[in-house]
């Protein structure tokens, strides 16, 4: 069970014992035992892979912009 302070209330530790069942809380900071924490390390590396590829090719077409020769 994560650490949110509701899981932590004495009802709530009752309600779960009364149906035979112990309470194991994670570690303080488990992201590897947390399924969705992967995805969101995937989303942000992949939304940064992205946003790096435009700023580049953004980049490249200003650069080629300035060192062209302008003619008259």
């Amino acid at each position: 069970m994560d650490n949110a302070y509701f899981h932590k209330f004495k009802r709530s530790k009752k309600l779960i014992e009364s149906v035979k069942c112990s309470i194991i809380f994670l570690y303080l900071y488990s992201s590897d035992l947390n399924p969705i924490e992967k995805f969101w390390a995937n989303m942000k590396r992949w939304t940064i892979y992205q946003i790096s590829i435009l700023y580049l090719t953004l980049l490249r077409g200003s650069l080629t912009y300035l060192i062209q020769p302008k003619l008259l």
